[in-house]
């Protein structure tokens, strides 16, 4: 997230820190739970002395950043939501992505399925696998979305597959969860969707249709990273947002 911290960083103090059993964190112990990963973001919170803040988080953590809110209210003024998959996604969308990532793989799509379903990989062809994986963010894979994939993925932040199931297991029953409290979340909440994303923006669309306040941002030729293809795009939503807002934190799952 330093790109997006670089972003806000004359307009706002930005506090940012890796998530637990992700990053530097990878040491953290379990559970790896929504609700263990708000009690994190708390727990930063409080330990910075932040009284209100403006929490942000991008893909996975934009769905954090959202259950904080809806669970902290008196903390938070306001919700930056970057790529997240908004509402929809255990119902409608996981399966749009998947066919939507298979089209972008092309001819890459048997690689992708070998490496997949091998259980012993080595250190590059896992490497190999995620860089296919990652591609797709940011449209069909080719040559150049394989160049921009190798540019944006930093090797000390390796994907958690543990992480990613367990989350991807809960999502459905916490999606549920914010989706009848989303209509009382009265704060400010930016929503940031690239439409060359391979997550459908129907998702985003849904989500801020259910909020009371929020503002929908729908970037052309943007992908997963919106930081990574039109940074000055993003950063101009974001410092107009944090400007709105008047709180002085930014905090980044």
């Amino acid at each position: 997230m330093e790109p997006v911290a670089e972003m806000l960083d004359n307009v706002a103090r930005v506090v940012r820190w890796d998530q637990r059993g992700c990053g530097r964190s990878t040491g953290s112990s379990g559970p790896l739970t929504y609700d263990r990963f708000m009690q994190d973001l708390d727990s930063v919170r409080r330990h910075w002395d932040i009284s209100s803040t403006i929490v942000g988080g991008h893909s996975g953590g934009a769905a954090l950043a959202l259950f904080y809110a809806i669970s902290h209210r008196e903390s938070v003024q306001a919700v930056i939501y970057l790529s997240g998959t908004g509402l929809g996604w255990s119902r409608r969308d996981a399966d749009r992505y998947r066919t939507r990532r298979a089209a972008r793989l092309g001819s890459f799509n048997s690689r992708w399925n070998e490496l997949r379903s091998s259980q012993l990989l080595t250190e590059a062809e896992r490497r190999e696998l995620t860089v296919l994986t990652f591609s797709t963010d940011f449209g069909d894979t080719s040559p150049e979305t394989i160049l921009l994939a190798e540019e944006w993925l930093d090797e000390r932040f390796t994907p958690n597959s543990e992480c990613n199931t367990v989350l991807g297991q809960e999502m459905q029953q916490r999606e549920m969860w914010a989706e009848e409290r989303l209509p009382s979340l009265n704060c400010p909440v930016l929503i940031v969707h690239g439409r060359s994303d391979p997550r459908p923006a129907a998702g985003a669309e849904d989500l801020a249709a259910a909020l009371p306040r929020a503002t929908l941002c729908l970037l052309d030729d943007v992908g997963h990273l919106p930081w990574a293809q039109h940074p000055e795009r993003l950063a101009t939503e974001l410092r107009r947002f944090v400007a709105l807002t008047q709180v002085r934190t930014l905090s980044l799952p």
